[in-house]
């Protein structure tokens, strides 16, 4: 939750203690996983792919994904095809063309099960990630909303909550740049808690490989409607207005924490969503990077009703770098959690 309750300061102490146990994760960037299915969106993060491996220097993947409609049995095992694809081959020499990068093609695909992923689905994505050492997976997404998400679902969203290395979303808005600029503003969105804190690493390696100036940013979240009418009580009672002022000391502590000195801190109240792509399109952002929580429900729930990230990926001008930690919190208590 984006909200900042009365026992904050306690909280966000917690919380930090908390940072100690996690082992910073600077990932490599040296080679790039791109997931096509030749689509209108796909070919959007395409162009966003050519200016990432051009200022990384970092060789490419390529491998496509199938939707299929109903489930199948879960093998477990990746589902090979013919490499030769022509459409592949030919985006492959594009690629090497283009980006002066060595480009690859994988020897399977990715299968999106519908109406939510099957356990094969993590198989095939792992797979891929270890055969392959790939450190960044970069995909296209229409960001469906409403009726089509609760009919359909988001392939996106299944990838960066299956994954545990970075995953690069181009939604619609940041697709219709065109050329896309160059990587120069990072801004990496927290709410303080463990699973978003996992990422600030990421982010901080990946501004540094880009050469692109670091922002930290978080949103002290004041409701505009009534069910928020209890955080403004204290100004009401008080006379004393909010001030963003708590919001950058606890940035501060942070970037010190990580030994960001050179970092930008930026606090913000408002609506999360709306505050963080207002910022992130006035500002001309280059990427927003977010830590992804690990969702206790089914799948299918995070994958048909929107999330905090699945709204950002549809409204922002940028790609969108997730991370999804190996930690997620209890009580603030740090905890391995299953998975790859």
């Amino acid at each position: 939750m984006w909200v900042f309750a009365a026992g904050a300061a306690q909280t966000g102490k917690a919380l930090m203690s908390t940072v100690s146990v996690i082992e910073a994760q600077r990932p490599e960037f040296r080679t790039i996983l791109f997931v096509t299915d030749f689509s209108v969106a796909a070919n959007g993060a395409l162009e966003w792919l050519k200016v990432l491996a051009r200022q990384l220097r970092s060789s490419i993947v390529l491998t496509r994904f199938r939707q299929i409609k109903g489930r199948r049995p879960a093998t477990g095992l990746p589902v090979q095809f013919e490499a030769t694809d022509q459409r592949l081959q030919a985006l492959r020499h594009e690629l090497r063309q283009t980006t002066g990068s060595a480009v690859s093609v994988a020897s399977f695909e990715v299968r999106h099960e519908m109406p939510s992923p099957s356990t094969a689905f993590e198989a095939q994505l792992r797979s891929i990630i270890n055969d392959q050492n790939i450190g960044l997976i970069v995909l296209g997404t229409k960001a469906p909303q409403g009726l089509k998400r609760l009919a359909r679902g988001s392939f996106a969203e299944g990838i960066f909550r299956h994954s545990d290395i970075p995953v690069m979303v181009v939604g619609p808005r940041a697709a219709s740049l065109t050329p896309p600029p160059a990587f120069s503003k990072v801004v990496f969105a927290t709410d303080f808690e463990l699973e978003s804190i996992q990422a600030l690493p990421v982010a901080s390696a990946f501004a540094s490989r880009l050469g692109a100036s670091l922002t930290l940013l978080t949103v002290n979240q004041m409701s505009e409607h009534f069910p928020g009418l209890i955080f403004w009580v204290p100004e009401l009672l008080t006379g004393k207005k909010d001030d963003d002022k708590e919001s950058v000391d606890r940035l501060r502590h942070l970037a010190d924490r990580f030994a960001l000195p050179d970092a930008g801190l930026v606090g913000l109240k408002g609506n999360p969503v709306k505050r963080i792509s207002a910022y992130v399109n006035q500002q001309s952002v280059s990427a927003l990077v977010l830590g992804i929580r690990i969702a206790e429900y089914e799948d299918a729930v995070a994958m048909h009703i929107p999330t905090l990230a699945g709204n950002l990926i549809s409204r922002v001008s940028c790609p969108v770098l997730t991370f999804r930690g190996k930690y997620q919190s209890h009580g603030y208590q740090a905890r391995p959690i299953s998975g790859f």
